[in-house]
Order: structure tokens, then C-alpha cells, then sequence
């Protein structure tokens, strides 16, 4: 309202002085009558920015009245100030477009000015929308993802660099014929409870060594998994764990205890293979595939809830 008043009053007292200086007044008009558009673009935006802050301080209300959130690290003690991020919201593009352009036909109508862009053909439509810049939230979406393996790593954590390599998917592995990891290992201590990370059926042990004089070795043992679901089309294997034989043949749900986490880099130390971390190696493929199908292995990283 205040700035509509200053571009009248603008107006009026440059036709009653008849002022003639670099400007035309019509040329005056549309500068302000822009001026004011940018001031109700930034409008928009500051009010929009308000309701994102007050949704999301909603949102963060309501979670934390839920079930409790998963621990994943213990934060570390520091002096220094952290500064928080600034808060997200989104823009109505469609809304700031036609209030710009809006203003701006008005202003340009006003001083008699004409502009350079052709008129748009029939029909069509020249204001910007929200799908043009992106696609909009259709609302959180239920995805595939593995649930926690080990009790004493609530967020699937990978194991890192050590003395024996990495745990990350296709690290280089000297033991496979193509040289590459074909799984992901989640960081476990010895002794931990191992949950089935999908619903599945529990098909049958599978050691991850042949040979004969690794038989009967506390770390060579295993278990498939053949998932239900939207799962089925895969298959989950988990080595190192010892799995509980009532359970072979038998339909689980995900975070049922399969398993017992064995210590398996001791066994390896004893092998001649020290520094390694204790960890389930977990390996997802799909089901049917055969063993030289290059698409038979998939990359779980990504899908770790």
C-alpha cells in the first residue's frame, strides 16, 4: 500500500511539474512500478521462508514424540560454535512468476512502453510453473532398504580401511577371479545378536571358504536368505555368522534374530592375516541369476535403512 501511494504521488508530481530532466515520467513510472514487484517477490518469499521454519519445527515436534531415533554415533565434546544450516523451504515459482509478470505488464502498460518478446501463440501459456524448475514432493514414498544386520552397529556402518583392505562394495579382493568385493562388510563385534535385514525365508548354511581345512572353522559359516515381498526377487547371504539351525527352512520377518556374530578377525589374525575388523560380510544378488551373470550381484550400500 505505501509504495503504491509513493508511485502515484511520483506520478502526479512529475506530469504537475511537467519535469523534464533524463528521464521521461513514463520511463519513471516503470522503473518504480518495478521496483515494487521486486518488493512483492521479496515479500513472498520472506512468508514462505516463516511457514517452511514453523512446518518443519511442527515436524520436528511430532517425531520426536514418536518411536526413538536410532543412535548412531556418540558426538564428540568441542568448543567450537557450530553454526546451524539454514532451513530449506521451497518457493511457488508459479506464484512469484505470475506476481512478477503481473506487475511488470502493468508497469510497461503504464508508461506505454513496448516490449521485444513476440506474443505468445495461442493457447499457450508463457508462465513459468514449479515442474519446469523440478519435480514436486509427492510425498515420502516407502523405499527398499536393509534394517539393522548387527546389534552393535544400529546403522549398518561399513567397515573401513584396515590392514586387510576395505569393507566397501566391489574393494579390491584378491581372492575372487575378477579381483572385487561382491558385498558390503557391516562393522560387528564378537558375539553380537544378527537380525535378518529383510522378511525372508532362511534357506541353508552357506560357508564363505572351501577347502577342506577350513571345515568346522568358528568363522567359516554362513546363511542364505531368500527374500519375501518385495523381496523376492533377491537373495541375501551373510557370512561369518553362526545362524540358528531351527530356523533353516523356516519364514522370518526383518529384525528377527538369525544369528550369533563370530570372531572372525581372530580366526584371520590366527591365519596370518592380522588388523582386520571384525565384521558380517553381506552379500545381495539377484535370485536365479547364474555365477557369471554380471548382473547378478547388486551394490546393497546405497539401500541400508
Amino acid at each position: 500500500m505505501l509504495t503504491e501511494i509513493v508511485i502515484n504521488t511520483a506520478e502526479q508530481f512529475c506530469v504537475l511539474t511537467d519535469f523534464d530532466g533524463w528521464y521521461s515520467c513514463s520511463e519513471i513510472a516503470f522503473a518504480m512500478k518495478s521496483l515494487h514487484a521486486v518488493a512483492v517477490i521479496l515479500g513472498i518469499l520472506i512468508a514462505q521462508s516463516h511457514e517452511a521454519m514453523s512446518s518443519r519445527k511442527r515436524l520436528s515436534a511430532s517425531t520426536s514424540r514418536g518411536r526413538p531415533k536410532r543412535v548412531c554415533a556418540t558426538p564428540s565434546v568441542s568448543t567450537t560454535t557450530v553454526v546451524p544450516p539454514a532451513t530449506a523451504f521451497t518457493v511457488d515459482m508459479a506464484a512469484v512468476t505470475a506476481t512478477l509478470t503481473d506487475a511488470v505488464t502493468s508497469a510497461v502498460q503504464a508508461a506505454n512502453l513496448s516490449t521485444d518478446e513476440p506474443p505468445a501463440s495461442e493457447g499457450a501459456s508463457t508462465a513459468m510453473t514449479v515442474e519446469d524448475i523440478t519435480s514436486p514432493d509427492k510425498g515420502e514414498s516407502s523405499r527398499m532398504c536393509l534394517s539393522q544386520v548387527c546389534s552393535s552397529n544400529p546403522c549398518n556402518n561399513i567397515r573401513g580401511l584396515d590392514d586387510q583392505g576395505s569393507g566397501e562394495y566391489h574393494a579390491s579382493r584378491k581372492t575372487q577371479k575378477d579381483g572385487l568385493h561382491k558385498g558390503i562388510d557391516i562393522v560387528c563385534d564378537p558375539g553380537s545378536d544378527i537380525y535378518s535385514p529383510i522378511p525372508a525365508t532362511v534357506t541353508r548354511e552357506r560357508p564363505p571358504i572351501r577347502g577342506a581345512k577350513y571345515v568346522g572353522r568358528e568363522h567359516n559359516v554362513g546363511v542364505l536368505m531368500r527374500g519375501r515381498g518385495e523381496w523376492s526377487a533377491y537373495d541375501v547371504t551373510l557370512f561369518y555368522v553362526k545362524n540358528k539351525d531351527e530356523l533353516i527352512g523356516r519364514e522370518v520377518d526383518e529384525n528377527t534374530v538369525i544369528a550369533k556374530m563370530t570372531d572372525m578377525a581372530e580366526e584371520y589374525r590366527a591365519d596370518g592375516f592380522p588388523g582386520m575388523k571384525n565384521h558380517v560380510h553381506l552379500q545381495l544378488e539377484l535370485h536365479g541369476k547364474a555365477g557369471n551373470d554380471p548382473e547378478r550381484f547388486v551394490d546393497p550400500t546405497h539401500l541400508r535403512c
